[in-house]
């Protein structure tokens, strides 16, 4: 065992994440989980037998830790991928359109794009903007190595950075809805690193398919809560966390030209 002790401040799937695999490299690690149960929001629920996802819901084949973690636990995936559609309803017009997320552009996109005025001009130039920069580093965010991405982890929130860098039509029209899909949050309560791996993945690199664990993402954050147990204190809230010794992160801060 390693003379490292490690605490790890969080029992959802990004806390239990990094215990399973502190504690596979042999550290001393222990989570404190300020709830009665470990999973966060993809813990979802068991009612009379049935599996029922209160939370995040698929898997993207571009999770490559993730899927690795699934196999390595035991989670089993549903045989086919699975195929969204989103629907849009304008309440004054009632009317429906249909967006097809596998294929950005296409017929049914730009009818429903432009009949139901979904992005403005301006956030359409923004946008343009952040796929001029996001593009520059098409082999970075493909490489599935993410610390070659390190220097884009900017202070403060993406909703900040988008901002800054290319608008607020930007972060309005064509953040705040993947953010909220994705991740049940939104763009100024993320880091902006996360928040441009977001935008990739849903605009700009349409290779990913999306998968269902069998018993629903909650079979992955029950079993990796099972893998941590030992390690885990529930019902153990945090109510300050002071760091001696330790140099201020040095934050990179740049400007998109």
């Amino acid at each position: 065992m390693s003379d490292k002790r490690i605490l790890v401040v969080g029992g959802g799937a990004a806390g239990l994440a990094a215990a399973y695999d502190l504690k596979r490299r042999g550290h001393s690690v222990t989570v404190l989980e300020a709830t009665g149960r470990a999973g966060g929001r993809m813990a979802g629920e068991v009612v009379d037998g049935f599996h029922i996802d209160t939370g995040a819901q698929l898997f993207s084949t571009a999770y490559d830790e993730a899927l690795g973690l699934c196999e390595e636990l035991g989670v089993r995936f549903d045989s086919s991928p699975l195929h969204v559609t989103s629907g849009v309803y304008n309440s004054r017009k009632r009317k429906t359109g249909v967006l097809d997320p596998s294929s950005l552009v296409s017929l049914t996109n730009a009818k429903t794009v432009l009949s139901f005025s979904l992005f403005s001009p301006k956030a359409h130039w923004q946008f343009l903007k952040f796929a001029r920069f996001m593009l520059r580093r098409r082999a970075d965010f493909s490489s599935g190595d993410h610390t070659r991405l390190l220097d884009l982890d900017y202070e403060g929130t993406f909703a900040q950075w988008g901002r800054e860098n290319f608008g607020e039509e930007f972060i309005q029209q064509f953040c705040e809805f993947p953010v909220a899909s994705i991740t049940l949050s939104e763009p100024d309560r993320i880091g902006p690193l996360h928040g441009m791996m977001l935008l990739w993945m849903t605009w700009l690199e349409r290779r990913h398919v999306l998968r269902m664990p069998e018993q629903g993402v909650g079979s992955f954050a029950r079993a990796l809560a099972k893998a941590c147990e030992d390690v885990t204190r529930l019902s153990t809230p945090v109510e300050r966390i002071l760091i001696r010794d330790v140099p201020p992160a040095a934050w990179i801060r740049q400007t998109v030209s």
